[in-house]
């Protein structure tokens, strides 16, 4: 759920070439490939139509991890766009266990 997140946080952000370049490689390395729809069982849900959830996707096994380095160029995007949304209250209670991986947001 981590890496969705995380992915979510990068999506709007706009930069120069060069580090638009590294977060292409790091919404890559973020993303789902096949051998993880395989591995850890990944399939989509449909959206509800009685609470009105937009659908999203289902492990078969909820606590597999998969390690994903990121390096330092994303690693200071992220708590830079960590920090906008702190900024303006918009930390949705799903970000809480991402925001305890970059300490350095609260300094």
């Amino acid at each position: 759920m981590e890496r969705v997140i995380l992915l979510q946080i990068l999506a709007p952000v706009t930069n120069t070439l060069t580090d638009g370049r590294i977060l292409r490689r790091a919404k890559r390395d973020l993303g789902f490939s096949e051998e993880d729809h395989k591995e850890y069982g990944i399939t989509p849900t449909e959206p509800c139509p009685h609470c009105g959830s937009e659908g999203g996707m289902r492990w078969e096994d909820a606590t597999a991890t998969k390690e994903i380095e990121i390096g330092d160029v994303a690693h200071k995007i992220i708590v830079r766009q960590l920090k906008e949304l702190d900024r303006q209250g918009k930390i949705p209670g799903d970000y809480l266990d991402i925001y305890d991986k970059f300490p350095e947001v609260e300094e």
